[in-house]
């Protein structure tokens, strides 16, 4: 998903699920499930 904007809006009080915010887009993750995610910066932005 090119040009998306990930921030992690909150971790559980055990720190498990965490909420993740893609675009306009909330979802949440286990830290085992987010831990495979890939994000690539593009440098020239």
């Amino acid at each position: 998903m090119p040009d998306i904007e990930v921030v992690i809006v909150r971790s559980a009080p055990l720190d498990d699920p965490i909420q993740i915010k893609l675009d306009t887009t909330h979802i949440a993750l286990r830290r085992n499930e987010a831990a495979a995610i890939e994000v690539f910066v593009d440098e020239r932005a």
